[in-house]
């Protein structure tokens, strides 16, 4: 286990931004590993004042949260990075496909209009797919110089392969502390994954060949660099499987979610899943069931239960909803925190949260504050103009998700703090919790959420926990959540 403390990631998106601007330099695709460029992964741009303005006010996220300068400021040493073709839904609004729609949609997603024309006209996702994967690649194992000091990114397709970058960063520290003037390098662990099973060429309201769909299957399961696991479904229809009502607004409002929605899998979507899981196939690919309709996530279940029983189940980037079960919506058995979260059923369901933890799964909760709390609840929260009174009040709601998955999994005999991560899904449509803007924040969040714990586990002595093999320091807690979980988990399975 490496000698340091990081953080990891289990979902985020700091290709999006890069790549997009990379269509409005004219060379679609085109990577820059310079940091002062555009279309690069280190292309710095934290939050001003306008735009943390704009951020409170409207919810719409215009700077970086994601790009790798600003992990390595805040630390995180793994990230899994979610590579997919934006969909076109996301395009198809209201206001049509004009120029306005295209400044509308550009403001709000942060991209550029060129990169939307580009997916309005999409015709195939594989290949843009493809393309996105490629710019990534590009830069791999490419030093660059910031602040100073050498950094790089390395994509890694192997818990043996992602151990040996975190030793490669212990050794340079521990030769920095023999030699200070050792110039130290340092490397961020990229994990790959895909978000969205549209980019086999589904849900483009277009004929789908299932040969041509599986055979896209294999070719994935089959590159250097291919993925840990894939998040079945996304925002809009794919042909595959069933997706949960997920747009914030304004967005809800411009787009049209409605084909399929709330259904479960297709018989294609079947097929692809086993061959996803088929270890006679190139790699197997875990499933993420984030995005999955909750009437497809039962049928996932059931799925694994006959056919895959030791398969563990990835919830990349979620929250609970405070309610039992798809069949009693309605019952909170934990009124102190579940009448405070979003109940949406894009967020999961206690007994589905049991369920992952059983499988010796992970959980990586989400940042949006738009997920973590009901309306009411983020109304609710206390406001100030200084910075430690703000990451007080607002980590509060974190925390809130925390410790109801906590109690919930000690009333079911389960381990507490064993199966919980961070997965952020920032650059992706994110309100981030304010004060924690990008992953640069990282470091103060987890600050003020030991306090919390502190409070809840030394000072009222853990009023939720009845088992004494979850009543560990707030220390190890918070260590478990930044990286041992998701280290734990890499090695397992990766």
């Amino acid at each position: 286990m490496p000698q340091h403390d990081f953080f990891v990631d289990l979902h985020c998106h700091p290709t999006y931004k890069p790549f997009g601007r990379s269509f409005r330099m004219g060379t679609p695709g085109q990577a820059s590993n310079r940091p002062g460029d555009l279309n690069s992964v280190w292309n710095y741009d934290p939050p001003g004042a306008g735009d943390k303005l704009l951020n409170f006010v409207k919810g719409l996220t215009r700077f970086s949260q994601a790009n790798l300068t600003a992990a390595a400021y805040g630390r995180t040493g793994v990230m899994t990075v979610s590579l997919g073709s934006i969909e076109k839904g996301f395009f198809r609004t209201k206001l049509g496909t004009g120029a306005l729609a295209d400044l509308v949609s550009e403001f709000t997603a942060g991209l550029s209009v060129p990169r939307i024309n580009h997916i309005q006209n999409m015709t195939d996702y594989f290949a843009d797919l493809l393309l996105e994967w490629d710019f990534l690649l590009a830069n791999n194992e490419k030093f660059t110089r910031i602040d100073g000091m050498n950094y790089a990114y390395s994509i890694v397709s192997s818990f043996q392969e992602l151990e040996a970058v975190m030793d490669f960063n212990d050794s340079e520290l521990e030769a920095k502390m023999r030699n200070p003037r050792h110039a130290v390098q340092t490397k961020i662990a990229l994990v790959l994954s895909i978000e969205g099973l549209h980019v086999l060429n589904t849900g483009l309201d277009q004929p789908v060949s299932d040969a041509d769909v599986l055979d896209k299957v294999r070719q994935i399961k089959t590159f250097d660099k291919a993925p840990f696991f894939v998040t079945f479904s996304h925002h809009f229809n794919n042909d595959l499987c069933g997706h949960a009502r997920s747009l914030p607004p304004p967005l809800n409002r411009l787009c049209d979610q409605e084909k399929n929605i709330g259904t479960g899998f297709s018989a294609l979507g079947e097929q692809v899943l086993r061959l996803l899981l088929d270890r006679t196939v190139g790699r197997r690919v875990l499933i993420d069931i984030k995005h999955m309709s909750a009437l497809a996530r039962r049928e996932f279940f059931a799925i694994r239960d006959a056919d895959f029983p030791k398969l563990p189940i990835i919830v990349s980037h979620g929250a609970a909803n405070g309610r039992r079960s798809m069949d009693q919506p309605t019952i909170i058995d934990s009124p102190e925190t579940g009448e405070k979260l979003c109940p949406d059923d894009i967020n999961f369901y206690d007994d589905e949260i049991v369920r992952v933890v059983q499988s010796n799964g992970i959980f990586g909760l989400q940042l949006d504050e738009r997920r973590l709390a009901d309306d009411e609840t983020i109304r609710r929260v206390k406001h100030s103009i200084f910075r430690h009174k703000i990451l007080h009040y607002r980590t509060e709601v974190i925390w809130r998700q925390f410790r109801h998955i906590a109690e919930l999994l000690d009333r079911n005999g389960l381990p507490s703090w064993d199966n919980l991560a961070i997965g952020s899904d920032y650059d992706g449509i994110v309100n981030p919790v304010n004060g924690i803007w990008t992953v640069e924040d990282y470091d103060d969040m987890v600050g003020y959420l030991e306090r919390h714990i502190y409070h809840y586990m030394v000072e009222e002595k853990a009023p939720g926990l009845t088992h004494d093999f979850n009543k560990i320091s707030p220390d190890e807690i918070i260590k478990r959540i930044s990286w041992q979980n998701a280290w734990s988990f890499f090695k397992r399975n990766f």
